[in-house]
């Protein structure tokens, strides 16, 4: 008679199996949670009303930054934005097919960005249910930047 390896004797082998098959289900139920919670694009739009070229750094999570300009006086930038509409967080861009989660977008002019950085109010952009958005920057010595809904 053959003799029974110990991993199935033991009933260590069963308990791998469910385990794996637990983790795996948890996993998926974390990723249906998400999808629940419904996400959508929308668009930022820059508006550059100074008279001097404006540099914009979306500031990403984990300390990663993304340059967006300089964006020229009268000129637009547009920036395509994930948004999860169960708590508002903003992804831009991906990494390893995920977005990243944004956790601010900075504008200044582009000759004297660290005298003149602001931050863009994006609270409208995480609470409003529109898909579409306008920030407009205006200056006269540093730039101030409103944001709006503009459709959805």
């Amino acid at each position: 008679m053959p003799s029974i390896p110990p991993l199935i004797r033991y009933g260590v082998l069963s308990c791998l199996v469910a385990t794996g098959l637990l983790l795996h289900a948890c996993a998926d139920t974390g990723r249906a949670s998400v999808s629940a919670l419904g996400t959508n694009t929308v668009t930022l739009d820059i508006d550059n009303r100074t008279d001097r070229p404006l540099r914009c750094l979306v500031v990403l999570a984990h300390f990663i930054t993304r340059d967006i300009g300089p964006i020229s006086p009268g000129g637009m930038a547009s920036l395509e934005l994930w948004r999860d509409n169960g708590n508002g967080s903003l992804g831009f861009g991906r990494h390893k097919g995920e977005p990243m989660m944004v956790e601010n977008i900075l504008c200044g002019r582009a000759d004297h960005w660290q005298e003149t950085v602001t931050d863009l109010p994006l609270t409208t952009v995480r609470t409003d249910r529109a898909d579409r958005f306008l920030a407009t920057c205006r200056t006269d010595h540093q730039p101030a930047c409103t944001v709006s809904g503009r459709g959805g």
